[in-house]
């Protein structure tokens, strides 16, 4: 029944904290929609009614729980939890080895050479990509090869 009602089992809210995302503008609005409630509120007492203290009371709860339940639901609650365990990202990176990459445009470096430095396993390049992923590097001319 938990579950069907708060979507999650509650083993997970054990582990977890709800905070509200609510909007920066909303905070303005539910200010402005509590001053204007409790003035109503004030202003309804006023009158003399025909009722009892009890049904007064009963009913003044009641329409408190009402409030709170819809200034709730617009506060947006959220659950938030820990991830258990993050996968690293796998990156394939693509070396071209085709005939273009024995032009040398690096002074008298071919363009196949700057990149297998870049990407050799000490490149800094590759040591950064190694950082947050695993690396699978793979040759292509005129079909793709691993490395």
């Amino acid at each position: 029944m938990f579950q069907w009602l708060f979507k999650y089992p509650a083993e997970l809210y054990s582990r977890g904290t709800i905070e509200f995302a609510i909007p920066a503008g909303w905070v303005l609005a539910l200010v402005v929609v509590s001053v204007l409630a409790t003035g109503l509120f004030l202003l309804r007492r006023r009158r003399p009614l025909a009722l009892g203290a009890v049904d007064l009371v009963l009913l003044t709860l009641c329409r408190g729980t009402v409030l709170a339940l819809l200034i709730v639901s617009l506060a947006r609650p959220v659950l938030v939890t820990a991830v258990p365990h993050v996968e690293r990202g796998v990156v394939g990176v693509l070396l071209d080895d085709t005939l273009s990459m024995r032009i040398a445009d690096q002074g008298d470096t071919p363009r196949a050479d700057v990149v297998r430095g870049a990407f050799a396993s000490d490149g800094a390049l590759r040591r950064a990509l190694e950082r947050r992923f695993d690396v699978h590097l793979y040759r292509f001319s005129d079909r793709a090869q691993p490395l």
